[in-house]
């Protein structure tokens, strides 16, 4: 179940978003890029380490799909998926990964498929 923060963000998710989507090879938008946030879901982290996200946004006129993983250290040898980090009202310093370079990403997505499940249950908000 996941946990939701009643927390204040710096940057922001969408900032982040969008002064990362730029610089993917994938990504034919050009910078300053607005990013609006269409949607999200999360995915739990059966250790409860790792926060799982997949935001949908409009950018650059299309809309894109931007899974990220929220970790409390850096992740060894994923500096390719460096998104950036963020300060976090309540967990303090997180650092932000494309999360298809995070293993704990990759695993829940497998189960998630393989067992025909859904996004995480929202659990209640820590204020």
């Amino acid at each position: 179940m996941a946990i939701l923060h009643q927390a204040t963000l710096t940057p922001t998710k969408p900032s982040l978003i969008a002064a990362w989507l730029p610089g993917q090879p994938w990504f034919d938008g050009d910078a300053p890029l607005v990013v609006t946030p269409v949607g999200a879901y999360r995915f739990d982290d059966a250790a409860g380490e790792v926060g799982i996200e997949s935001h949908l946004v409009e950018a650059g006129g299309r809309t894109v799909h931007v899974p990220l993983t929220y970790r409390g250290a850096e992740l060894d040898g994923a500096e390719a998926f460096l998104v950036g980090t963020m300060e976090h009202s309540v967990l303090g310093t997180r650092w932000v990964y494309d999360a298809a370079g995070d293993p704990v990403y990759r695993a829940e997505l497998v189960r998630v498929i393989a067992e025909a499940d859904t996004q995480a249950e929202l659990g209640h908000v820590s204020r």
